[in-house]
């Protein structure tokens, strides 16, 4: 097991495998610690182990998925619902399944739904970031289990509820893995307007379903089940109901699985993907399969959308995993890459490549994190939906961005042996723009942000969420509290133009713009909070010297000062190693200086 990092060690080897993923990331264990103190009393063991095995098992899988035993599909004959014609399977290599249970052996999820003493759904999203970190292809079905589980426990009646929800609550090896099902033929996020599988009922709950899917996740696993839009067969309207399918239709859950009833959905095509070849993403056709009510036409969206939700922020959470295992990649790489007598890491060039790295992983992971944490918060109180839908578009939208710049930098300070399968930032950023795609792209998000700050309370939710920020940093972080001040003006004053104008045309132009500069806004935020945090409790400058750096790369005028050297350069080894820097490091007249005494511990 790799050991924590100390003080003037160097500690990224040669290769990133091997390397633990929770202890090594002091960014996420100083974050849980300030909001999440018990959990991460309670389950560092659970983290610290799951970093072991996202760092070494599961990295290995990746690879082996990847470029030896992807997924393949197998026409069998349908000896039960059409006897002697074909029907297709999803076969998914035999590691590639045992390291998605190894999550759930972990009881990342089982722990979020305990009757008696509940974890917060953190737990879940960090299991996200740490597996996302190494494998996209494990994290994304853990990203649709996930949602599954809240949907039953909260929208299912009690018997379907008591029914399939245990089955997600399993850690024995056996765990039962979610898809949701909502894209068809005609596809994308009109789902009311594209949905045109049907769907009736004939017992309370229990219905017969018929359509197709064109995304179709779970596939391929012993045991999965799914949620699915549908249109119901009776004379209430056109709204769209969620149904639960599930692989079998007995619930003979623990027998061999030859023997147990399939139900009635056939694969007719497995996706050729560019990225996560891993993951089985098939075409499937549902000829009366048995289906079970979980919400009825008034109902099915919005409960869709609130499982989506959760996806998103699974998806912010896999982006922020992603771009900390690109900066350890490029770590990796240059402190050990020697060219013209050092090592990459000592030539200031690419020492600002580094810089830009872990800037934009500790920002998006912030980002991600604030999502993760307004998820908990609306669960306990509805009255931060706002936020949390403000916080989700922003955060899934930038980390995505993000996280394919990262992996393409690293690429070309790898250089060519980085567009080889030689090394593992090949397959990252192949896997890594799914990320775009998934749960909605850009302008997907724009959209939702913009109904947000029109009608449903957005724009007070995103002002308070700042103010609150501003207010709580230390007096001697009187820069940032101007800057953060005046980047917000800035906002404000083109918000109003948007939000205010008559012509719906002119709104959603503007929302990729609006979306692209409230998630900049809202990052450096959110650092300046963990720099005053970090200083007043770790007496270390370090986070605030990224927050500085940030500001001046996406509000500065850096054209006006190419020569200038800003103050994480000046400290780049204790920053690239993860030591902290302390006040009294920085330079005379650096009004946090004067202060340092004062928080020394």
């Amino acid at each position: 097991m790799s050991k924590p990092i100390k003080a003037g060690a160097q500690h990224y080897p040669q290769q990133a495998r091997g390397m633990n993923n929770f202890i090594h990331d002091r960014n996420l264990r100083r974050y849980l610690h300030r909001l999440y103190p018990d959990m991460l009393r309670r389950q560092s063991a659970t983290l610290e182990s799951l970093g072991a095995f996202c760092g070494g098992r599961l990295d290995a899988q990746a690879a082996y998925s990847d470029r030896i035993a992807p997924p393949k599909l197998v026409q069998d004959l349908d000896r039960v619902t059409a006897p002697g014609k074909r029907t297709g399977r999803v076969v998914a290599n035999e590691d590639y399944k045992d390291c998605q249970q190894e999550l759930y052996r972990h009881g990342v999820i089982a722990k979020c739904f305990d009757p008696q003493a509940p974890e917060p759904h953190m737990l879940a999203f960090t299991a996200q970031y740490m597996a996302s970190y190494t494998d996209i292809s494990t994290g994304c079905p853990l990203a649709m289990t996930h949602p599954n589980a809240l949907a039953l426990a909260t929208r299912a009646p009690k018997e379907v509820r008591e029914a399939f929800l245990p089955q997600y609550l399993r850690t024995d090896g056996k765990t039962m893995v979610g898809g949701t099902w909502a894209t068809e033929w005609a596809g994308g996020s009109d789902v009311k307007g594209n949905t045109e599988t049907r769907a009736h009922l004939t017992g309370p709950t229990q219905c017969i379903v018929n359509g197709r899917n064109f995304f179709t996740s779970a596939m391929g696993f012993d045991s999965w089940g799914a949620i699915k839009t549908v249109k119901m067969d009776r004379g209430q309207g056109e709204g769209i109901a969620l149904v639960f399918v599930t692989r079998f239709t007995d619930r003979d859950w623990d027998t061999p699985e030859h023997t147990r009833k399939e139900n009635s959905v056939h694969v007719t095509h497995l996706k050729e993907k560019s990225g996560t070849t891993g993951l089985p993403t098939a075409e499937i056709e549902l000829r009366n399969a048995t289906g079970h009510l979980i919400a009825d036409e008034k109902n099915g969206l919005r409960a869709m959308m609130e499982a989506l939700g959760c996806s998103r922020v699974h998806n912010a959470m896999a982006a922020a995993g992603v771009m900390h295992r690109a900066y350890v990649e490029a770590m990796c790489w240059t402190a050990h890459r020697r060219t013209f007598g050092d090592t990459l890491d000592t030539r200031p060039d690419i020492q600002e490549d580094l810089l830009q790295l872990k800037t934009a992983w500790l920002g998006g992971a912030a980002l991600a994190f604030e999502a993760a944490r307004s998820f908990d918060d609306a669960l306990k109180d509805p009255v931060h939906k706002p936020w949390l839908r403000v916080a989700t578009a922003l955060a899934k939208y930038m980390t995505a961005e993000q996280a394919t710049t990262c992996t393409a930098k690293v690429t070309e300070l790898v250089g060519g042996i980085g567009y080889t399968r030689d090394h593992p930032i090949e397959r990252i950023h192949r896997d890594a723009m799914v990320l775009r795609v998934w749960e909605g792209p850009k302008n997907i998000q724009a959209k939702d942000l913009m109904f947000m700050l029109g009608r449903q309370g957005g724009m007070d939710a995103f002002d308070a969420r700042l103010r609150t920020i501003s207010a709580a940093l230390p007096v001697c972080m009187s820069n940032e509290k101007a800057s953060l001040r005046q980047v917000y003006s800035n906002l404000q004053t083109g918000l109003q133009d948007v939000v205010k104008a008559q012509d719906p045309a002119i709104r959603e132009a503007a929302g990729p713009r609006v979306l692209h500069e409230m998630a900049k806004v809202l990052t450096y935020a959110l650092l300046c909070e963990e720099a005053g945090h970090e200083l007043t409790q770790n007496n270390d400058v370090n986070k605030l010297l990224t927050a500085r750096y940030f500001q001046e790369q996406h509000f500065g005028t850096p054209s006006a000062d190419l020569a200038k050297k800003h103050g994480l350069q000046a400290h780049f080894t204790a920053t690239a190693q993860g030591l902290p820097v302390r006040p009294d490091d920085l330079e005379t007249g650096d009004p946090v200086k004067g202060c340092g005494a004062h928080f020394k511990r």
